[in-house]
């Protein structure tokens, strides 16, 4: 069973670790000017900070489940974890002695001083003293030390008294009055009253009648050879293959927050008052839980099967545990890496003006800026904002006009995957799009300033603001991200093309491709093998280096310093999102299964069955449209015009394209729906270059007012009459030999 640390008194800020004092994770050593601090974070890292919370230097111990800080009495600084491993150390054992200890000092730096002298300083002056060698180790000395018999002008080394190690209540003195000789226990104190010597156990002090102290070897040899005892309590950490029993907790270094599996078959985390997290497991008959060495911590029925996990596996690690902090998290760390952390009420005392990962607040609770002036909350009514605490209290922001969906807000998330939430559980009402990470190991937080301004900060970078104009935003490139699979036609949230990466519609006739010109490029299979560009993102004088689907649902291109040089309009925190190449050559992006963008570039995919083109559909050369009745077609021809003919070959009609060659598609111009043909050139198509070689009313659709819309449709009819129609409106027709309906 895992022992707590040795617990320290209360006391006012202090600036120094005698021998065998310990910091815990919930202390700091504070420098005498108070501008300097050093305390273990939530991540298990030791670090010195300044007033302004600028790092000056740090252990490098992240995720190492370093509890807390110990001068030994060897001279050693160390950092421990709650099984008393040492996970990080000064090296500098052997040098030091009893008078070890660790100053904070004015200046900045941390000092461990042993005799008078600093042995080890950190950050490491740029002009460093020499080093001290370690002395050679003296010999013990049984006797009790000489009196000082030094003549006058002699001179002495000073005197410096060890520190007196604090009383532990297994420690307790005992007092005999019977006369005769008495056997006390280890380690306790014994006084008689007659001249009779005791025999003490090892490391005791015996005073006899005269008043005369003797002392043992191992005293001499070491006066700090044996730490204070230390009361036992609950454990602190399970480790890797370890399992709860039930009703067993585990302990934050305070005390104050514990989580046990309860014989209902939950897994609780609580205070004595509230609790902050549970997996709602109860009732399914629930035995056992264990933390296995691979990271999950999974809880099984009697029959070994698994009811619920956290989802957490990885590799194999020697040095996998589960523990609880004082800020009301259980946590899992593997590797060095916490890979698991549950949510929680935000508590108090743990950075008023922040709401960090995996932090939540109720209805009205709120945190507030560091001035005191502003604070963020969650109405009654499920409204998140913004408002001054002094004055006129004016609100200065909310989110009640930017609801995206779902249920009125319960509660103010700060999700460990990036994204700032208004919802209960699974489901939200407003999100601040900023998920950058598939899991919920990140590190973001709401922060409210005293500006005025609350941001959601990742990083120290900036990634969402309640006043853009004031705060900018920067962003921040998805994390966790891998190449796109062989053989796909479709990219998934957290996929990516690499340059020259390529990916395939079903029937292998179109390509999406990352360009080594930084363009993605749409191409379709011509004839003869020859492949032709029909869109691309015009972002050729830009270096790009991938193409991306975040996390968000935007289809992005990374250009230096990880900024979108293009993006989809797409970004929502939720839903299921796939970005698809279609048989038509069509680049499709759907949440939920309904499109929210597309390249709006597609081809018929049978075109001989089909009697019409859609808006964004395209006819290409020596393409056919045939009527139902399969007695009429419609074919467009390299020279810019386009013939309807009979099936027994007899032509009914041909526009009029004279003098034009090169033709390559037949489209709808998407911005007034005006029928056209173009030449591209080999340039990408649909208005990114290419030349228009004929059209069916030039500009005068836009010109009367007629808004493009996603039902227009160009058919071959029955009759042989090829129509233009929008929203049942017919402003083209070949019959009418091409000329201009009137405005109805």
């Amino acid at each position: 069973m895992a022992l707590d640390p040795p617990a320290q008194p209360n006391r006012p800020p202090r600036d120094r670790l005698l021998n065998n004092e310990v910091l815990r994770y919930d202390e700091a050593l504070v420098s005498p000017d108070g501008k300097y601090k050093l305390t273990i974070q939530d991540n298990q890292n030791l670090i010195l900070r300044d007033n302004e919370n600028n790092k000056i230097w740090e252990s490098n111990t992240w995720g190492r489940a370093a509890w807390y800080l110990r001068m030994k009495p060897d001279g050693n600084l160390v950092l421990c974890d709650p099984q008393d491993e040492e996970v990080w150390d000064s090296k500098t054992f052997r040098i030091g002695n009893e008078t070890s200890m660790l100053i904070v000092k004015n200046q900045g730096t941390i000092v461990i001083n042993s005799r008078g002298r600093e042995i080890w300083t950190r950050p490491i002056p740029k002009n460093p003293a020499p080093p001290v060698v370690s002395p050679p180790k003296p010999a013990p000395n049984p006797s009790p030390a000489p009196a000082n018999t030094s003549t006058p002008g002699t001179s002495q080394p000073p005197v410096v008294p060890l520190p007196k190690p604090e009383p532990s209540p297994s420690a307790v003195p005992a007092t005999t009055t019977t006369a005769g000789a008495s056997q006390p226990a280890s380690g306790s104190t014994t006084t008689t009253a007659t001249a009779g010597v005791s025999q003490p156990a090892s490391g005791s002090t015996t005073t006899v009648a005269s008043g005369t102290p003797q002392v043992t070897p191992a005293s001499v040899a070491n006066p700090s050879a044996n730490p204070p005892a230390v009361a036992a309590r609950p454990v602190l950490c399970v480790r890797g293959g370890q399992s709860l029993t039930v009703n067993e907790r585990i302990y934050s270094p305070s005390g104050k927050v514990w989580a046990s599996f309860q014989d209902d078959g939950n897994f609780v985390v609580r205070t004595v008052s509230e609790v902050l997290h549970k997996t709602d497991t109860n009732g399914k008959g629930i035995k056992t839980a264990t933390l296995r060495t691979n990271g999950e911590f999974s809880m099984s029925d009697k029959d070994q099967k698994q009811q619920w996990s956290s989802g957490s596996s990885g590799k194999e690690a020697r040095d996998t545990v589960l523990l609880v902090q004082d800020d009301g998290h259980a946590v899992i760390l593997s590797g060095g890496t916490r890979v698991w952390r549950t949510p929680c009420r935000k508590q108090p005392g743990f950075d008023k003006d922040r709401l960090n990962a995996e932090e939540y607040l109720d209805i009205e609770q709120r945190i507030v800026s560091q001035n005191g002036f502003y604070y963020m909350a969650l109405s009654k009514s499920g409204i998140f904002y913004l408002e001054e605490t002094l004055g006129a209290q004016r609100t200065l922001w909310t989110n009640n006009t930017e609801r995206i969906r779902g249920p009125e807000g319960k509660r103010i998330m700060m999700r460990g995957d990036d994204d700032l939430w208004v919802g209960e559980g699974e489901s939200f009402s407003w999100s601040s799009t900023t998920r950058r990470r598939s899991d919920r190991n990140g590190n973001a937080a709401l922060i409210v300033g005293d500006n005025a301004v609350g941001t959601v900060q990742i990083d120290g970078l900036i990634v969402w603001s309640s006043d853009p104009k004031k705060v900018p935003t920067s962003y921040h490139e998805a994390q966790q991200i891998t190449p796109l699979a062989t053989g796909r036609d479709r990219l998934r949230p957290g996929e990516y093309l690499p340059l020259n990466g390529t990916f395939w519609s079903k029937n292998e006739q179109f390509a999406g491709q990352m360009m080594d010109s930084n363009n993605f490029h749409i191409h379709r299979k011509g004839s003869g093998g020859v492949w032709e560009c029909l869109w691309s993102t015009k972002t050729g004088n830009t270096m790009v280096s991938k193409a991306c689907l975040d996390w968000t649902g935007r289809f992005v291109l990374y250009g230096i310093g990880s900024k979108p040089v293009f993006e989809t309009p797409t970004a929502n925190s939720r839903g299921e999102v796939e970005l698809v190449l279609q048989n038509d050559g069509n680049l499709v992006l759907s949440r939920d299964g309904s499109p929210a963008w597309s390249s709006q570039v597609a081809f018929p995919a049978s075109i001989q069955t089909v009697d019409r083109i859609k808006w964004g559909e395209w006819l290409s050369i020596d393409q056919s449209l045939t009527s139902q009745n399969g007695l009429y077609t419609l074919t467009l021809k390299d020279n810019a015009n386009f013939g309807i003919k009979k099936k027994d070959g007899e032509s009914m009609y041909t526009n009029s394209a004279k003098g034009q060659t090169g033709s390559r598609l037949l489209h709808f111009n998407r911005d007034s729906n005006d029928l056209e043909i173009y030449d591209s050139k080999g340039k990408p198509l649909g208005g990114f270059g290419g030349k228009i070689l004929w059209s069916a009313a030039p500009g005068n659709n836009a010109a009367r007012g007629i808004k493009p819309f996603q039902d227009a449709a160009f058919i071959i009819g029955d009759d042989g009459n090829a129509v233009l129609i929008l929203s049942g409106k017919v402003l083209w027709e070949s019959k009418n030999n091409g000329a201009p309906l009137p405005k109805s």
